[in-house]
């Protein structure tokens, strides 16, 4: 069995499009049989929600974005 862990930084730049849908494709079409995890506690990405089963544990922060990016720059230092 493969094991991927995809990195959160382009989940948190990008709201829609651009890499972090390419991504988002990548992730989503890929193989059943890849077991897929992503590093990331608060995310601001429309997409990854659909992917990964975000809902219990993650916060969606599209409200303050600017208190957001600084709790990220300390929490992933």
């Amino acid at each position: 069995m493969v094991k991927v862990l995809y990195d959160y930084q382009i989940f948190t730049k990008q709201k829609y499009g651009g890499i972090s849908r390419y991504f988002y494709e990548i992730i989503r079409n890929g193989r059943k049989d890849i077991v897929k995890q992503i590093s990331i506690l608060i995310y601001y990405n429309a997409y990854i929600r659909d992917v990964f089963n975000l809902n219990k544990f993650n916060k969606n922060l599209f409200l303050n974005r600017n208190y957001s990016k600084k709790l990220l720059n300390r929490l992933y230092r």
